[in-house]
C-alpha cells in the first residue's frame, strides 16, 4: 500500500472515531494494531494485541501521517493491516506483551513521552504533544492489554538488584584480596557481605533496603573505630566513613520510597520477581518441617510457617550467637591462640550485627511476628554490645 493510501486510511479511521462508531470484533488469537506512537529521530511505538514494537526509520509513517502523533486503532474497522503498516517502518527491537512491566505517560521538558519498561530495560518516546494528550491513549492501550501503569516494584526491584550487587560485589572482592594480602582485609566480613548479598537476591522486598542501609552503618563504624583491618583508614581514605554513612542514609530513604508497597500488596509480586511462588512455597515447607524436628516447638509449627522469613532467621542467628559466645568463653579459658579467638570475635561481632539488621528489616516489613523480631534485635543486640565492649577493653584482642 502507498503512503498516501494510508493517508487515507487514517483520514477515514478519524471520521469514523468522530462519529462513534464501534470496534470491529477481532478473532481470538488474530494480531492487529491498537496504537502508533510517532516520536523525535523517525522512530515510533507500536502497540499490537501481541507484541511491543519498537520502530526506526519512519519517515514514511510521518509523511502518511502528516503531523498526527497518535492513531488508536481500536475504534475502527481494520481498513489496512499490520503487515502494511510494518512496511513503512523497520523494526528495531520487539517483546511480547507479556513481556512488558509497565507502561506511562511520562513528561520530558514541555513535551509528553510514552515510557515502557521490558526486558529489564526502559524505552522512552518522546512525542510532540503535551503529557495530558497522551494519557489517554496510553491508559487506552493499558486497559486493553492489562499492562501495570505504576512502575514502583519493578524499580525498586533494579535498585535493589544494584545495591545488592554492589555489595556482593564488595564482599568477593574483599575475600579474595585478604588471601592474596593477609592482614589487608578482613576476610570473615568479606565472607559475611556475600553471604548477606545472595539472601537479599533471594528476598526482594522494601526491607532489604534496611539491612544494606544497617550494615553499610556498621561497616562505617568498623573504619572509625577500628574494629576491621581495612585500607580506608589510611591517608586520604579517612573520610570513607563518611561516604558509607551518606549511603547508609540513601539506603534508608529507598525504603522510605518504598514502603507503600507493602500497603498495596504489590510486595509479594515484587518477591516473586526474585524468587518465584515455587520457592516460597518450599520455603514455608522447609520452615514447617524444622519447626517439627526442634525440640518443644512442635505446637508452633503453624505459627512459625506463617512468620516471615527474616523472624525466623533473627531468632536463629541469636541463637548462634550465644552458641559463639560460650565458644568465646571457653576459648578463653584454654588460652587458645590469639588468631583463633580473633576469628570467633570477629565473626561474632559482625554476625550479631547482621542478626540486627535482620530483626529490624523483619519489623519494617510489617509481614512478620513482631515479638518474634522485637526477640531478634534484644538478643543480637545485647550479644554485639557484649562482644563490642571486650574489644574495647582488651579482654579480646583486635
Amino acid at each position: 500500500m502507498s503512503s498516501l493510501s494510508l493517508w487515507e486510511s487514517v483520514a477515514a479511521y478519524q471520521v469514523i472515531s468522530e462519529r462513534g462508531s464501534e470496534a470491529e470484533v477481532v478473532a481470538p488469537g488474530e494480531e492487529f494494531p491498537l496504537a502508533l506512537f510517532l516520536g523525535a529521530n523517525y522512530s515510533a511505538f507500536l502497540f499490537t494485541t501481541q507484541r511491543f514494537i519498537f520502530l526506526k526509520q519512519t519517515q514514511p509513517l510521518a509523511r502518511a501521517m502528516a503531523g498526527h502523533r497518535i492513531i488508536n486503532f481500536t475504534g475502527r474497522a481494520a481498513d489496512f493491516t499490520l503487515a502494511e503498516i510494518l512496511s513503512q517502518a523497520k523494526i528495531k527491537t520487539e517483546f511480547p506483551i507479556t513481556a512488558v512491566d509497565y507502561i506511562d505517560a511520562g513528561r520530558i521538558y514541555r513535551a509528553g513521552a510514552v515510557k515502557v519498561y521490558t526486558g529489564g530495560r526502559k524505552y522512552e518516546l518522546t512525542v510532540g504533544q503535551k503529557q495530558a494528550e497522551i494519557a489517554p491513549q496510553v491508559e487506552m492501550v493499558r486497559e486493553q492489554l492489562g499492562i501495570p501503569k505504576s512502575a514502583a516494584g519493578v524499580v525498586m526491584n533494579r535498585e535493589l538488584r544494584s545495591w545488592t550487587l554492589f555489595s556482593l560485589l564488595t564482599g568477593a572482592t574483599s575475600l579474595m584480596l585478604s588471601f592474596v594480602f593477609p592482614g589487608m582485609l578482613d576476610p570473615i566480613w568479606g565472607l559475611i557481605l556475600v553471604m548477606v548479598s545472595a539472601g537479599i537476591l533471594c528476598f526482594a522486598e522494601p526491607a532489604m533496603f534496611i539491612i544494606l542501609g544497617v550494615v553499610m552503618v556498621w561497616a562505617a563504624l568498623m573504619n572509625l573505630l577500628g574494629f576491621s583491618s581495612s585500607p580506608l583508614r589510611n591517608d586520604y581514605f579517612q573520610i570513607a566513613p563518611l561516604f558509607q554513612l551518606y549511603w547508609a542514609k540513601v539506603l534508608f530513604t529507598k525504603y522510605q520510597k518504598y514502603e507503600h508497597l507493602y500497603e498495596s500488596g504489590s510486595a509479594n509480586l515484587v518477591a516473586g520477581a526474585a524468587g518465584g511462588g515455587l520457592w516460597r512455597r518450599r520455603r514455608g515447607r522447609v520452615l514447617c518441617q524444622l519447626a517439627f524436628l526442634l525440640p518443644r516447638l512442635g505446637r508452633f509449627s503453624a505459627s512459625l510457617a506463617e512468620w516471615a522469613p527474616m523472624s525466623v532467621l533473627s531468632l536463629v542467628i541469636a541463637g548462634i550467637e550465644v552458641l559463639l559466645l560460650l565458644s568465646l568463653c571457653e576459648a578463653l579459658l584454654l588460652q587458645l591462640p590469639q588468631q583463633v579467638i580473633g576469628l570467633i570475635s570477629h565473626g561474632h561481632m559482625h554476625l550479631a550485627i547482621i542478626g540486627v539488621a535482620v530483626g529490624i528489616a523483619a519489623l519494617c516489613s510489617r509481614r512478620s511476628s513482631r515479638w518474634a523480631a522485637l526477640l531478634g534485635v534484644a538478643i543480637n543486640t545485647l550479644m554485639a554490645v557484649t562482644i563490642i565492649s571486650l574489644l574495647m577493653t582488651g579482654v579480646v584482642g583486635r
